[in-house]
């Protein structure tokens, strides 16, 4: 800001204060400078004083005054200050919401894959300790009913029992290491299936096995799968629909490995298709829940008096696996 003042006599003599009311809080002594500079002064009103003194050291204390404003730039209104709060409060809000949806998916999944481990152990349950409980059930109550009339037949059936026994026992073990289908440790998914479905029919009921096709090693996880499903269907029909006759075909197929187990029992009723099909009967449910996990299909068909048939197909892949098994 520059200033002056007039002197008549000597105006080289004469000396000048001034102050910037709202940035000064003292007078300024400029000396014979005649001008003011000031910097990184903030928005608002200001004024301008000035005062000056003669050759004579006399000070003129009314001097003169100067009032100006400085706007805000847009950064430094209330305005910017408001959004720039708000987005900073949004930008927190918004990184408070991926963290607690992310929190959210952590857990969902946590609970996901305990519900599906919990379902799994049941369904493992199902399929080795009842399935063989209740073939021993089933063996023991035919063994029963001819006991008393043919003892030798009796205790042959019986050393049976014993085998069907120990397996679920050894079962039950690798169950609880890791899931694994005992039987197929000592034999193939064809005669581990025979063994298994002859145990459980027993002598009241013949049974038909047939196996056609390229019979090789599959992966462990396909051939558990398709031993469980087969096992499940023999049972139900042998526990429920009292058949003459069970019939089990097994097929080797190029990329599909195809298991049909069908009988001439009574069939299903309609409600227990329909309880089925709501995922309330655990046998079948759980039939279809392990086709499905394996990427195949699984048909089930019956009328009441004509039996039932079950029909699952799973993928067996190209690359066949080598036919090795170690006892247990």
């Amino acid at each position: 800001i520059a200033y002056t003042a007039l002197s008549l006599g000597v105006p080289d003599r004469v000396r000048f204060r001034y102050r910037l009311n709202g940035n000064d809080t003292t007078w300024v002594d400029a000396g014979t400078r005649r001008e003011a500079f000031f910097t990184n002064l903030g928005p608002g009103s200001y004024r301008f004083q000035v005062i000056a003194t003669n050759e004579d050291g006399v000070w003129n204390e009314a001097g003169a005054a100067f009032d100006f404003t400085i706007l805000p730039s847009f950064i430094q209104t209330r305005w910017f200050l408001a959004v720039w709060v708000a987005t900073l409060g949004g930008m927190v809000w918004l990184v408070y919401l991926a963290r607690v949806r992310q929190v959210a998916g952590r857990l969902r999944a946590r609970y996901q894959a305990a519900l599906v481990e919990r379902t799994r152990i049941a369904q493992e349950l199902h399929d080795t300790l009842l399935q063989g409980f209740t073939g021993i059930t089933l063996q023991l109550r035919a063994i029963q009913r001819v006991l008393a009339q043919r003892p030798q037949e009796g205790a042959e059936a019986l050393k049976s029992v014993l085998t069907s026994a120990d397996t679920a026992l050894r079962d039950a073990r690798h169950m609880i290491w890791d899931m694994r289908a005992v039987e197929l440790e000592e034999r193939d998914l064809a005669d581990a299936l025979e063994h298994a479905a002859r145990a459980m029919t027993g002598s009241a009921t013949e049974l038909v096995f047939t196996v056609t096709g390229d019979r090789q090693g599959l992966p462990l996880a396909l051939e558990t799968t398709a031993l469980r499903i087969g096992r499940e269907a023999v049972l139900n029909a042998v526990k429920h629909a009292a058949p003459r006759r069970v019939k089990v075909d097994l097929e080797y197929g190029a990329r599909l490995l195809t298991l049909r187990v069908s009988d001439d029992g009574t069939g299903i009723a309609q409600d227990a298709m329909e309880a089925a099909a709501r995922g309330e009967h655990w046998g079948l449910a759980g039939m279809r829940d392990r086709a499905q996990r394996a990427g195949g299909t699984l048909k089930i068909s019956s009328e009441p008096g004509r039996g039932t048939v079950v029909s699952v197909s799973l993928p067996s892949g190209d690359t066949p696996v080598a036919l090795t098994r170690h006892d247990g």
